[in-house]
C-alpha cells in the first residue's frame, strides 16, 4: 500500500468545496438569522469526510447530494435518528441552513488551525503516525533522530514503515505546495499541548487530516521524472546598499565584480535570465540636507538594458559627504523600498542582498521613515512576497567601538529568516575585510553565472549541503534550488480521494531545530478585519493610558463595557486579554503560546517599562502585517461575490 500523502487541492473546478468558516452552534438557527450580536466565533464547526452527502431531512435514506471532502460547515441543529446523529448544516452563519448530514461523515473542527509544509531546502520528509502512542515512542526515545532517519529510509525504499500511516509526497516535500496557486489545507483535528521531545524541545502533538494518494486516479508514477525549471526562469537580485560615509570601498568592489559578471552574461546572451535592482539608503535628512536622500532607486528589474544600467549605476553611486545623526542607518527604509518599489513582476527567484556596516534605526526613532515597520514586519512582508533577504553585515572596527555590532546582528538574524526558514541567511564579514567582501561577492557572481547557464541548458540545480563556512554563492544556489523544487512539486501535483488521519509534530524529527510544517489559522477577510480592529483598540487604549499599569487596564475595562453588560465579570487581574473579550474568541482555541494572547494584569505589572513598550510596539507592527496581508493578491475566493469570505492561512507568528 502506498502511504504518501497528497494534500487536498481546493482548485477552481472544485468550487463546491466552499469554506464557510463560521458555523453556528447547535441551538443557533435563530441566532444566525435573528440576532446580529451573536458571536459566530463561538460556534460549532465541522469538516466533512469522504462519502459525505447532504439530505433534505435527518435520517433520510435517499442518496442525497455529495459534498466535497474537507468542506467546512456551520452546525445549526442536531438530532438523533435511530443510532445515528444528524447535523443541520449551512455554509453561512447568517443564512438559512442547506440540509442535514450524518455526523459520522464529519469531524468537529474547533480551532481553524491548519498546517502547511515549510519551504524546501534543509529539512527532511514529514512523517504522520497511525496513533498518538506510535509518535510518542519515537519522540520520547534517546535515539529519536536515528529512529526518524530509519523510518524515512524505509518509507523511501518500501513505501511503508512501522507505526507510520503516511508520509509527505515527494512533490510536497520538495516545496511544491503554495496556497496562492494550489490552495490546500492540512486541518488540525486534535492536539496535545505541553509535550517535549527527548532533547527538551517543546512541541505540540497534532492530529491532522489529509488525502491518501494510494487510490488516486491518474497519479504520477514515482519513477516519472518531473520537469526541471523552465529555460526562461528569471532570477531577480536586488542590492540594497548603505551609501553613508565609510561605504565607498565596498561599493567600488561590488562595481568591479558586477562589471565582470555582466560582461560574461552578455557574451552568453543570458541577460534575460537574471535581472538586477539597486537601492541606496542613508538616513533622515531633515536637518542634514547634504545627505540628499533617505532611499534612492537607481535601477529596477524592468529597466531597458538592465545589466548595463546596473553597472553604470554602481559606478555613479557615491557614499554621502556628511555624517548621519547616529551610527545605525535607515536600513528598514531601504529594504521596504526594495520590497515595495521594485517591480518584481515576472521574477521567479527573488533575492535581496543588503550590504551595510551598521544596524537599522528602530521604528521608535523619531527620525525613522517608517514608524510602524520593524525588522519583524519586513520579514513578514518578504515572506508574503516570497523574497529571500541576505543581510551582508560588515563587522568593522567602528561597529565594535560604538557597540553597534550585536544589536545589528540581532536585527539581521530576523531578516535572514526568509526564503527557506530552516537556513538563516545572515552573513557577517569579520572586521569588515574588503578582501573577504570581494571574495564573497566574486563567488556570488560566479555562482550566478553557473546557475543561469544550467537553467538555459535545461539542467537541474543540485541541493547544496550546509558547509562549515558557507559562502554567498551557496546561499544563492540554495534559494534557486528551493524554487526549483517548488516548481517540480507544482508540476507533479496529483489528486486523491481517500481520507486518512495521522499524528505529527511541526519539528523535523531528524533535526528538531528545523521545521517540516508551520501552523496557521485559516481566516476569512472578515475575521482578519475583526482581529485588526480589536488589536487597534488595545493599542489606542495603551496610548491614552500612557501605558501605566492601572490606567491601561482601566481602559481595557472600558473597552469590555462596550461589549458586555457587566464588564467586571470579564476584566480581572487573572484573565487574559482574550478571556476578557478584547480579542476575537477564536484565538482562545490556538494551542500555541503567544505573549500577547496570554497577557494578564499580573503579567503586565511584572514587565519593565521597556518590556511593556516593546509589547505595544509588537502589536503596532503586527497591525502593519495585517494591512499588508489584506492588500495582497494571495487570498482565495470560494464564495462568489463575497469578498469578506475570501481565505488566507495566517501564520501563527503573526498573531498577537
Amino acid at each position: 500500500m502506498r502511504i504518501f500523502i497528497a494534500i487536498l487541492f481546493i482548485c477552481a473546478s472544485a468550487i463546491g468545496c466552499v469554506f464557510g468558516l463560521w458555523p453556528a452552534s447547535p441551538s443557533s438557527a435563530k441566532l444566525a438569522s435573528n440576532n446580529a450580536s451573536a458571536d459566530p466565533s463561538l460556534a460549532r464547526r465541522v469538516i466533512t469526510l469522504p462519502n459525505a452527502r447532504i439530505s433534505s431531512l435527518p435520517g433520510s435514506t435517499d442518496d442525497g447530494k455529495p459534498i466535497p471532502i474537507f468542506s467546512v460547515y456551520y452546525v445549526f441543529d442536531e438530532k438523533t435518528v435511530g443510532r445515528d446523529r444528524w447535523l443541520r448544516i449551512g455554509l453561512h452563519h447568517d443564512r438559512a441552513p442547506h440540509g442535514w448530514i450524518n455526523a459520522k461523515f464529519t469531524h468537529d473542527w474547533t480551532t481553524m488551525l491548519v498546517m502547511q509544509f515549510a519551504p524546501a531546502g534543509e529539512r527532511s520528509r514529514a512523517l504522520f503516525f497511525e496513533s498518538e502512542s506510535a509518535i510518542r515512542r519515537v519522540i520520547g526515545s534517546p535515539m529519536m533522530s536515528e529512529k526518524a532517519k530509519s523510518l524515512i529510509r524505509s518509507v523511501e525504499r518500501t513505501q511503508k514503515a512501522p507505526g507510520v500511516v503516511a508520509s509527505e509526497t515527494d512533490h510536497a516535500r520538495v516545496g511544491g505546495l503554495d496556497f496562492s496557486t494550489q490552495p490546500y489545507i492540512l486541518p488540525v483535528l486534535d492536539h496535545r499541548k505541553k509535550i517535549t521531545l527527548y532533547d527538551g524541545t517543546p512541541t505540540v502533538l497534532l492530529k491532522v487530516g489529509s488525502i491518501n494518494s494510494s487510490v488516486a486516479s491518474g497519479s504520477r508514477s514515482p519513477s516519472t521524472e518531473p520537469p526541471l525549471l523552465p529555460q526562461d526562469t528569471r532570477i531577480g537580485a536586488a542590492f540594497v546598499i548603505d551609501t553613508t560615509i565609510s561605504m565607498q570601498p565596498y561599493i567600488d568592489k561590488a562595481k568591479e565584480v558586477a562589471s565582470r559578471l555582466v560582461e560574461t552574461l552578455t557574451q552568453d546572451e543570458a541577460g534575460d535570465n537574471i535581472r538586477f535592482g539597486l537601492i541606496g539608503y542613508r538616513n533622515n535628512k531633515s536637518d542634514r540636507p547634504g545627505l540628499e536622500y533617505v532611499t534612492k532607486k537607481f535601477v529596477d528589474f524592468g529597466d531597458a538594458q538592465n545589466l548595463r544600467q546596473f553597472v553604470s549605476a554602481l559606478s555613479n553611486m557615491r557614499e554621502a559627504s556628511v555624517s548621519t545623526h547616529r551610527f545605525s542607518e535607515d536600513a528598514i527604509a531601504g529594504l521596504y523600498s526594495a520590497i515595495h518599489d521594485l517591480d518584481w513582476r515576472g521574477i521567479d527567484i527573488k533575492v535581496v542582498f543588503l550590504i551595510t556596516d551598521a544596524g537599522a534605526i528602530e521604528p521608535n526613532d523619531p527620525k525613522a521613515r517608517h514608524r510602524d515597520v520593524s525588522t519583524e514586519t519586513l520579514r513578514g512582508q518578504a515572506k508574503t512576497h516570497e523574497i529571500a533577504i541576505v543581510p551582508i553585515h560588515l563587522l568593522t572596527p567602528q561597529a565594535e567601538q560604538t557597540g553597534n555590532r550585536y544589536d545589528a546582528e540581532e536585527q539581521y538574524l530576523v531578516l535572514g529568516e526568509t526564503g527557506d526558514i530552516n537556513r538563516n541567511k545572515y552573513f557577517p564579514i569579520e572586521a569588515g575585510s574588503e578582501r573577504k567582501f570581494e571574495e564573497e561577492i566574486s563567488q556570488l557572481s560566479d555562482q550566478a553565472r553557473r546557475l543561469v547557464r544550467r537553467i538555459r541548458s535545461g539542467k537541474g540545480i543540485a541541493r547544496r549541503e550546509t558547509a562549515t563556512e558557507p559562502n554567498l554563492g551557496d546561499l544563492l544556489v540554495h534559494e534557486v534550488f528551493r524554487v526549483q523544487q517548488k516548481f517540480i512539486g507544482a508540476a507533479a501535483g496529483d489528486k486523491a480521494p481517500a481520507f486518512l488521519t495521522g499524528w505529527t509534530v511541526s519539528e523535523d524529527l531528524t533535526a528538531p531545530k528545523r521545521v517540516t510544517m508551520t501552523p496557521g489559522l485559516l481566516l476569512t477577510r472578515n475575521q482578519l478585519d475583526d482581529l485588526a480592529r480589536s488589536l487597534r483598540k488595545i493599542v489606542n487604549a495603551a496610548d491614552r493610558a500612557g501605558k501605566t499599569v492601572a490606567e491601561l487596564f482601566d481602559e481595557l475595562r472600558g473597552l469590555a463595557a462596550g461589549t458586555h453588560e457587566d464588564p467586571r465579570r470579564y476584566i480581572s487581574q487573572h484573565k487574559s486579554i482574550v478571556q476578557q473579550g478584547l480579542l476575537p474568541k477564536f484565538l482562545e482555541k490556538v494551542p500555541y503560546p503567544t505573549r500577547i494572547l496570554d497577557l494578564t494584569r499580573d503579567k503586565w505589572i511584572s514587565l519593565s517599562y521597556s518590556e511593556q513598550q516593546a509589547l505595544i510596539d509588537e502589536m503596532v507592527f503586527k497591525l502593519q502585517i495585517y494591512s499588508d496581508i489584506a492588500g495582497s493578491d494571495r487570498w482565495i475566493s470560494f464564495v462568489k461575490g463575497n469578498r469578506g469570505e475570501q481565505l488566507y492561512p495566517i501564520p501563527l507568528e503573526y498573531l498577537p
